[in-house]
C-alpha cells in the first residue's frame, strides 16, 4: 500500500530516511559506506542515489508480507528500520529546510526498509525524472542486504552499520 508519493528535488546524491524524533537526522559518510551505497544508524539511513541532483518521484509503501523486487530497479538495498511512535518517517535531501521533508505515515513496527532506484523515467519540466521506491516490509528479523548492485556500489563482506550524525 502506498502511504506517500511525491516529487522531490534531491541534492548531494543521497536520499535520507529518518524518524522525526532524531535530533541530528543526517548521516556522515565514510568511504566504506559510500562503497556499499548507504550510511546507517538506528533511526536514520541515507542511500546514495543513481544521480547527483535532480527531480525525483518518491513512493513510500508499507507491506505486511514480502514484496517482489521491482524488475526494472537498477539498485536494491535492504536495511533494518524501526518506526516508533505515531509520527511515521521523513524523507529528505541533506539541504532541505524544516518543513521541506516528505512525511509518510508508516505505522509503528519493525521493518526491512527496501530502497529501489530506477534508471531515468522521462522528462518533467525539461529535467529528467528519477524514480525511488521505499518499501517498508514488516519483518521479525530484518537484515542488511544488497539485492541488486549497479557499477557504482560494491557488496562488502561485512556491512558498515555504525553511522554517525553529520
Amino acid at each position: 500500500m502506498i502511504v506517500a508519493s511525491e516529487e522531490h528535488n534531491f541534492f548531494d546524491g543521497q536520499v535520507c530516511v529518518f524518524r522525526p524524533d532524531i535530533a541530528d537526522p543526517y548521516n556522515d559518510w565514510s568511504q566504506a559506506q559510500a562503497d556499499q551505497g548507504f550510511s546507517y544508524r538506528d533511526g536514520s539511513v541515507a542511500f546514495l542515489t543513481t544521480f547527483e541532483a535532480g527531480n525525483c518521484l518518491v513512493n513510500v509503501m508499507v507491506s505486511d508480507v514480502s514484496v517482489e523486487i521491482s524488475r526494472d530497479a537498477s539498485r536494491v538495498i535492504e536495511v533494518p528500520f524501526v518506526v516508533s511512535g505515531t509520527e511515521g518517517i521523513q524523507v529528505a535531501s541533506v539541504i532541505d529546510g524544516t518543513g521541506d521533508e516528505l512525511m509518510a505515515a508508516v505505522p509503528e513496527g519493525i521493518y526491512s526498509l527496501r530502497y529501489e532506484a530506477f534508471p531515468e523515467r522521462g522528462e518533467v519540466e525539461f529535467a529528467s525524472l528519477q524514480l525511488i521506491n521505499l518499501h517498508f516490509i514488516r519483518s521479525a528479523s530484518p537484515k542488511f542486504a544488497i539485492l541488486r548492485a549497479d557499477s557504482a556500489i560494491t557488496i562488502p563482506r561485512d556491512f558498515v552499520t555504525t553511522g554517525r550524525p553529520a
